[in-house]
């Protein structure tokens, strides 16, 4: 029986394995990947399409610090530092990081980018992150240092405000310039890393800016107080340039640093014209005529001020000389042309109030035709968008000037009931760009103030718009609470009025927008 089961065992793997040769000697098996179609950075295998080795689909295919570059499918980067990149270069040193569009380098409106600056120079520690920015920049011809002229770079830089007296400025600002031919070399070596970079500068600066009211000159003195230390040899910066192409205006910069920098420089008399650049309006000049045309402080009346003009003061009183061109009424302080205004406003102490802006109004007031001077000083930052400053305006009805220049007059007494002067404390806030003021005045000429109006009128036609306004006053004004609230109008116990986009509002409105800050 053994034997029948075994010779049967064996018949059926013998039919089995001749009927599988039957078939297979009729026709040939198919290639699972014949007609499988793949991409160029794939592979097909068992009829399916799989990534080729060293290539990418997605993010998920590369290791964390890395991207899968849609175009090659290959996994590149980082596209930026690692963690400890920022880390303390222990001493003199500056971390940065910024991301934002390359301005060209014409621009007037620059399109801002964000840029932090964390620095260590000795005693000097602090973080700059305003107004960060970079330019595609050639440098010219004129420029002071002739071994960069002609050269095209990016500048960067971030700028931090520490004091404000007017239309003076100190702030710290960090400049640095890379040429374009060292980021394309970073991008040829596909390696984001520069070791030691070569910069064509770094540097710390402490820059004094002043703009002169009357002509809008603007000065600006940049001393150097501490560089890029090249002889560390320690410093980096890491460049994410896989979407750049040539680094040119219109496309974006991310780009971090750590360097080393050399110790703090203090600018005295002796060193400061080493360390220092000089500009008036965008053209550089020597320090002797940076300083020159600084002094320059006022412009002279095409008329002649008495001599004792502003002899008779007395303990209350306002000493104000103005030159400049006479604005619409409608003029912002944004978009008015500016003039010159020199005041001694005494109260119980000197008030200043021609050290931020002076300007000329051709207005009227209750349908009378007034010519306007306004000068505003002592302005304070408070906080953003919050500030505090005092104005100070004189009114003389247009008749007046138009009748000393009939007469040939130049001198003519005070007269309140064509004159008036006013002096105010103003507290400014700006919410969810709506503004907001508290106007306080703090003193006026009144019905029985005393003194003189000189006006230049040759020049002049009818003292509209676009003439130039040429007056100097001698006044006394008080700052009695029931005078200031005669002249304002004001019920009894009020001693401000508030604004909303200059539209009365109570000031309780004000006062709770104050206190939320």
């Amino acid at each position: 029986m053994r034997t029948l089961i075994i010779q049967l065992f064996l018949s059926l793997i013998l039919s089995i394995t001749l009927f599988s040769c039957d078939n297979g000697g009729s026709a040939k098996k198919a290639d699972p990947c014949e007609d499988v179609i793949c991409e160029e950075w794939q592979s097909c295998a068992a009829g399916e399409c799989v990534l080729q080795e060293g290539r990418c689909e997605n993010y998920t295919h590369c290791a964390d610090d890395m991207f899968c570059d849609d175009a090659l499918h290959t996994c590149r980067g980082p596209r930026q530092p690692a963690d400890d990149f920022l880390g303390d270069l222990e001493g003199n040193s500056v971390a940065f990081s910024f991301a934002g569009i390359i301005n060209p380098g014409t621009t007037t409106d620059p399109t801002l980018g964000a840029g932090t600056y964390t620095f260590d120079v000795g005693e000097l520690t602090g973080v700059i992150n305003e107004y960060a920015y970079t330019f595609e920049f050639t440098y010219p011809e004129d420029y002071p240092n002739p071994s960069v002229t002609g050269l095209e770079v990016l500048s960067l830089g971030a700028s931090k405000i520490y004091g404000q007296n007017g239309p003076e400025l100190d702030y710290y600002h960090f400049n640095w310039v890379v040429a374009k031919s060292v980021l394309l070399a970073a991008r040829t070596a596909d390696d984001p890393v520069l070791e030691a970079p070569d910069l064509a500068r770094f540097r710390l600066m402490d820059v004094n800016q002043y703009v002169r009211q009357w002509d809008q000159t603007l000065f600006r003195r940049y001393c150097t107080i501490s560089s890029y230390d090249t002889a560390a040899s320690t410093g980096r910066l890491f460049l994410d340039f896989f979407d750049n192409t040539s680094f040119s205006a219109g496309e974006d910069l991310k780009i971090w640093g750590n360097l080393p920098l050399t110790p703090l420089i203090q600018i005295t008399s002796e060193n400061e014209e080493a360390q220092c650049l000089y500009r008036i309006k965008d053209a550089y000049v020597t320090r002797e005529d940076y300083e020159t045309e600084r002094a320059i402080t006022e412009p002279a009346l095409s008329c002649e001020i008495p001599a004792d003009f502003f002899d008779g003061a007395v303990p209350m009183h306002l000493d104000y000389f103005f030159s400049g061109e006479l604005n619409p009424s409608d003029a912002s302080l944004e978009s008015a042309v500016p003039g010159y205004g020199d005041a001694t406003a005494m109260l119980q102490e000197e008030v200043i109030v021609d050290d931020y802006n002076s300007v000329a109004l051709d207005t009227t007031v209750e349908s009378v035709p007034i010519t306007y001077a306004q000068s505003i000083g002592s302005v304070t930052t408070v906080g953003t968008d919050h500030y505090r400053f005092y104005i100070m305006g004189v009114y003389v009805a247009t008749s007046v000037l138009q009748t000393m220049k009939q007469d040939q007059t130049t001198v003519v007494p005070w007269d309140a009931e064509t004159m008036s002067v006013a002096l105010e404390s103003y507290e400014q806030l700006a919410v969810d760009g709506v503004g907001y003021g508290k106007v306080c005045p703090v003193a006026v000429s009144g019905p029985d103030a005393i003194g003189d109006l000189l006006a230049c009128t040759g020049e002049n036609v009818d003292f509209s718009v676009g003439e130039t306004l040429e007056l100097a006053l001698s006044v006394t004004w008080t700052d009695d609470a029931t005078s200031i609230a005669a002249v304002y109008s004001y019920a009894d116990g009020q001693t401000c009025h508030c604004l909303q986009d200059n539209a009365i509002i109570d000031c309780a409105v004000f006062d709770a927008l104050l206190a939320r800050r």
